[in-house]
């Protein structure tokens, strides 16, 4: 599952991610309750900016690659 462009503010999690092989693209995160991104299946995080959220920016229990560019 790909993500791409989404702006999250607030609430309690503000991205909670439950299935395997998801991409977060270019996606702003602010002001969440606890975390920014809970992941509880492996996740990969590219060119996004997560912030300002009560507990931390992202926890993932099945762990995280952060993609970049080759450039």
């Amino acid at each position: 599952m790909l993500l791409e462009d989404c702006w999250v503010r607030g609430g309690g999690v503000g991205v909670r991610v439950d299935c395997v092989g998801c991409t977060l693209r270019r996606c702003r995160v602010q002001g969440a309750g606890t975390f920014g991104v809970h992941a509880n299946a492996r996740v990969a995080i590219e060119a996004c900016t997560i912030g300002a959220c009560a507990a931390g920016g992202v926890i993932a229990r099945a762990g995280v690659a952060q993609l970049r560019d080759a450039a």
